[in-house]
């Protein structure tokens, strides 16, 4: 079951000159990206795993259509822009998105509806068709809950059915509440009655008991709950304004009562955090349920948490920008260390979300003065991070970075086409060109491995290649060490491009390839005669290498002899490279 982290709609101000910062807080170097491109208003409403949503448009006057970050890709799901109809609360939960969608244009009221979007198909469902005003819908595991004027419903996205959980639990005429909670089997709400005021109610849908939990005319908002622990802000009676209180399981617990307004509440686990003002400086409260301990952060807002990590925005004053600049922080509440994540941003006034390591916020990258124009930023672990003897694999291959100094994404994809490997080398049963790039920084060189199928080599496994192309040279040998036991090749280079591995070939390739020309006897003889003393000299006891060389180079004089007599010149032009190809080899020469 996911936790839910709800908060308020507050307009978004924030430029952000995106650098990245190296830091004991993650285990990776997170990675900043910008997902859109597009002036207008957008909120993030809710995250799952690494995707999440949000609320934006096309242009800056439309901006209540939903958007989805996949992981991937950013994917527009609704199309209401020009039908008058406006969506809203947007949630997420595995492979579905629920949302409310309605009209309040006076005297053209559509009565809201919850809908459904199945990410992983793209179908759009509508689940609801009455006159019922809504409040505000969750989903978890499939099931979505959802506060009508009738009472808390439940629609079974399998089933298609809907059951009433809950109706109006008080005395009178009640109101239908919002916000709506739910963590593993509990469903909480917030009921409202004009007898008794808003209470707060917890479900538990494998019993099928209902607690009321406060018994007080109060007002309350953000609830949320996370395993056992539900929180909510309650007013004051005396001061009206709002405090942090906890229900843990068994009781209620007031965790602020400080006079000050709290707001922007926040629950992951056994953390609870918030945004409050004392004496004229804002601050970020942070309350430790299994300890019972409170801390704060200085100069912090509008805050969000997950796990044992907070992340909120820190105002410095820019006079650049003719206004502070707000930047987004993580801090980790274990270690107690800090991760800046942007400098030189500004006018930021909504709540940045965090998942594991992946954080998202929106932001104006483009102008200081479109103070109401944003666009969506993640930052996110890189698969190569910082540091020395960085290791990524993927499938077959192992890269080693002898030393990454920015983090990035490595990507490996592999193709049956590419550069033409050197003349006589030979292309394996099944032709694999690796293609690599990074977005990371490194210095040094760095080591490919591969893993390899002996049965595609042609020719002798023990002659096995891992050649690189480099611009401007052409093929290289990188090899380094061949494994013909686990069949792992390794080879060394300092920049990327296609890899490919080839059989190096011999004399005796180049014997077997005149043969296969069908010259006529007589050059074929004086050949074949040439390259016999080549391979004599290669298999003499001193290895006799300037022999070899002589001989080749004889016979590359007898190919250029009879180029346009009796060798054609593709003929002339393959046997003249062959034999310069082998005459590297026999030099110790890595480039072809």
């Amino acid at each position: 079951m996911k936790i839910k982290i709800l908060f308020s709609i507050i307009a978004i101000f924030l430029i952000v000159s995106l650098s990245i910062f190296t830091h004991a807080t993650f285990a990776e170097q997170l990675i900043v990206q910008q997902l859109t491109n597009v002036v207008s208003e957008k909120t993030i409403f809710d995250i799952d795993s690494d995707r999440f949503i949000w609320i934006g448009g096309e242009t800056s006057g439309q901006a209540s259509e939903v958007y989805l970050y996949d992981g991937t890709a950013v994917r527009k799901v609704t199309f209401d822009e020009y039908t008058g109809l406006v969506n809203l609360e947007p949630r997420i939960d595995g492979d579905f998105i629920v949302w409310i969608k309605g009209s309040w244009v006076t005297g053209a009221e559509v009565t809201p509806q919850i809908y459904i979007y199945r990410i992983s198909t793209g179908e759009t469902i509508q689940a609801t068709n009455d006159q019922l005003q809504k409040g505000e819908a969750e989903i978890s595991d499939g099931k979505v809950f959802y506060l009508t004027s009738e009472g808390l419903k439940l629609y079974d996205i399998a089933t298609g059915v809907i059951v009433p959980i809950d109706n109006d639990l008080l005395p009178g005429q009640g109101g239908f509440g919002s916000p709506l909670a739910i963590s593993g089997n509990v469903v909480v709400w917030k009921q409202y009655n004009p007898n008794v005021g808003t209470q707060i109610f917890k479900k538990d849908l494998s019993s099928g008991l209902t607690e009321r939990l406060t018994n007080n005319n109060t007002n309350k908002q953000y609830v949320q709950a996370s395993g056992n622990n539900i929180v909510w802000l309650e007013s004051d009676i005396a001061t009206g304004e709002h405090d942090v209180v906890l229900y843990n399981g068994s009781q209620i617990i007031r965790v602020t009562d400080n006079n000050l307004d709290d707001s922007h509440l926040g629950l992951s686990g056994n953390l609870v955090v918030w945004h409050f003002i004392e004496n004229s400086v804002s601050k970020v409260g942070i309350y430790d349920i299994s300890t019972g301990t409170t801390d704060m952060i200085i100069d912090a807002f509008h805050p969000n948490t997950d796990g044992n990590k907070v992340v909120y925005y820190r105002a410095f004053n820019k006079p650049e920008y003719g206004t502070s600049s707000n930047d987004v922080f993580v801090k980790d509440i274990i270690t107690g260390e800090t991760l800046q994540i942007t400098t030189d941003a500004y006018g930021s006034t909504n709540k940045p979300f965090i998942r594991g390591d992946l954080v998202a916020w929106a932001a104006n990258p483009n102008n200081p003065t479109q103070q109401s124009w944003h666009n969506i930023f993640i930052a996110r672990p890189g698969d190569t991070p910082a540091g020395n003897n960085v290791v990524v694999t993927e499938s077959n291959v192992t890269l080693t970075y002898s030393q990454v100094t920015s983090g990035g994404d490595t990507t490996i994809t592999t193709s049956s086409s590419g550069t033409q490997p050197p003349s006589g080398f030979k292309l394996g049963n099944q032709t694999i060109y690796y293609n690599i790039s990074t977005t990371a920084t490194f210095s040094g060189s760095f080591e490919i491995c591969i893993q390899y199928d002996e049965a595609t080599i042609q020719g002798s496994e023990s002659r096995l290649k891992l050649m690189h192309f480099v611009d401007g040279q052409g093929w290289v040998d990188t090899t380094t060490s061949l494994d013909i036991v686990n069949n792992i090749i390794c080879g060394q280079a300092t920049s990327f491009s296609q890899f490919l591995m080839v059989t190096e070939p011999s004399i005796q390739d180049l014997i077997n390839t005149v043969e296969e020309m069908n010259l006529h006897q007589g050059i074929e003889n004086s050949l074949d005669s040439k390259l016999q003393r080549a391979q004599d000299a290669q298999a003499s006891e001193d290895n006799n290498s300037i022999g070899t060389i002589n001989a080749l180079q004889a016979f590359i004089n007898e190919v250029e002899a009879q180029r346009g007599n009796k060798l054609t010149s593709p003929q002339a032009d393959e046997l003249h490279s062959f034999a310069n190809n082998l005459i590297k080899i026999t030099q110790g020469i890595n480039i072809f």
